[in-house]
């Protein structure tokens, strides 16, 4: 059997050229999730525009196998 999570992430750009996109936060995050069994089972992401920023949002959605329970 298995069992799914769901982890977001967001990251908040400024328009005026401000903000960037951090690899290793999203990196050090998956890492730690891998260490514990979960795998990438697919991802979503969608852009918001604000006033002055565009949020980046993204849905993880994670799986691993169950443990078996005598």
């Amino acid at each position: 059997m298995k069992e799914f999570k769901v982890i977001g992430m967001e990251e908040i750009w400024s328009l005026d050229g401000g903000g960037k996109f951090n690899k290793k936060v999203l990196e050090d995050t998956l890492n730690s999730y891998g260490l514990e069994g979960w795998s990438v089972k697919a991802i979503a992401t969608r852009q918001i525009p604000g006033f002055a920023s565009l949020t980046h949002e993204s849905m993880i959605i994670l799986e691993r196998d169950m443990p078996l329970e005598p």
